[in-house]
């Protein structure tokens, strides 16, 4: 162990602080045995490159050890870009929607112009039908993931 952390020092390593766990293994028992075994390093010049980067535990359903999750992703500013999602098809009202917002008659002369027309305003409606229908898909994952991680921390503690 005095070697490994001589190698930390020597290398300049720091550790990534994981947030909302205490540890990353169980050995799944009764009474278990909570050991913190998962780890990331990084150096000084890639967090400062990476300075908005988090680590986080996912869900413990599949294996003994955490699932560790580097989160380098930065949150753009901007209008949301429009992403169809596969089970929308399943949905009531999905095809109304997509018939109205495309039956819709542009005079444009341009071929192409109504086309990019048409694309956009069955984007427009679909994403108004997503909100009202659905809802916030990522938020209701996140809102899932964060019932999942307290029960773990729970089950820690």
């Amino acid at each position: 162990m005095g070697r490994f952390r001589r190698f930390l020092n020597d290398c300049e390593l720091k550790e990534v602080y994981l947030h909302g766990r205490g540890y990353t293994w169980s050995n799944e028992r009764e009474t278990p045995t909570l050991v913190k075994l998962d780890r990331v390093f990084v150096t000084i010049g890639w967090e400062e490159l990476h300075n908005s980067c988090s680590l986080r535990c996912l869900v413990t359903v599949l294996a003994d050890h955490c699932l560790l999750l580097l989160d380098c992703t930065t949150q753009s500013v901007g209008q949301k870009r429009f992403q169809f999602e596969r089970f929308w098809v399943k949905l009531d009202g999905f095809s109304d929607v997509v018939q109205s917002a495309w039956a819709v008659i542009d005079g444009d002369p341009d071929p192409f112009r109504r086309l990019n027309t048409k694309l956009k305003r069955t984007a427009r409606s679909l994403m108004s039908w997503r909100d009202k229908k659905v809802g916030d898909v990522k938020l209701q994952l996140m809102t899932a993931w964060e019932v999942v991680l307290r029960l773990d921390v729970a089950m820690e503690s």
